[in-house]
């Protein structure tokens, strides 16, 4: 089935065993909405996640429940991965990953609404570390750009903290560094767990320093497995 122009193309509760192509090189295939809830691919879609707009498609199909969006996107990062396109292959992977938080914290609620003590604050940690710090380990450049704001948030409270309060970095050797090199040096060493123990925190800095080195290993895992995924 080669598809050039559609409103609505209802895949749902079906066996696809052949191949649909709605990304044609002779035109551009124009759908505006695609359901697949239910649907067992055996075959293959041919389809591109930018160019078919493939997310708007999905969005467009109805009031469907956060699970069943999890499910058409689950269906639809096994077929580009089966096509060897990865980077559609991890679009639909961040919307999968998205929908089925949703769902979880809503099929929670719906159990019991005291469960929403700890499912909130469960769905916005997994949205912070996992979707916002780095797009579920799809991209490098997010892990990256989280490390070095982490570092710098860390440096400036360093900063603060020997400025408001009685917590210091005292160095071990001579040396004359100012307190904003002492500070962004010691975030540096503690980020990224080198600690050579020419410097030592005290006071309130022994805890933000525990904390910073485990952000700092945690990103830093975090960013191997988005470049070698």
């Amino acid at each position: 089935l080669r598809v050039n122009c559609c409103g609505s193309i209802d895949l749902s509760n079906t066996i696809v065993r052949d191949i649909i192509d709605l990304n044609p090189h002779e035109f551009r295939a124009r759908v505006d909405e695609i359901s697949l809830a239910g649907m067992r691919l055996i075959g293959r879609i041919y389809l591109d996640w930018k160019r078919n707009e493939v997310r708007r498609m999905i969005y467009a199909s109805g009031n469907a429940s956060s699970r069943i969006r999890a499910e058409e996107f689950r269906i639809l990062k096994e077929n580009f991965k089966n096509l060897g396109q990865y980077n559609d292959e991890d679009g639909a992977y961040v919307e999968f990953k998205r929908n089925e938080s949703r769902a979880e914290l809503q099929e929670g609620l719906e159990k019991n609404k005291l469960n929403a003590l700890y499912q909130y604050p469960l769905y916005w940690f997994k949205l912070i570390l996992f979707d916002r710090a780095g797009l579920y380990a799809t991209s490098p450049l997010r892990v990256l750009g989280t490390m070095l704001t982490g570092f710098l948030l860390f440096s400036f409270l360093y900063i603060l903290l020997i400025m408001l309060t009685t917590a210091d970095i005292i160095p071990s050797v001579n040396d004359s560094l100012s307190l904003v090199a002492r500070s962004f040096y010691h975030s540096a060493v503690t980020f990224f767990t080198i600690g050579y123990g020419d410097h030592y925190p005290y006071g309130a800095i022994r805890w933000i320093s525990s904390l910073e080195g485990f952000a700092g290993l945690f990103l830093m895992s975090y960013f191997t497995v988005a470049v070698v995924r």
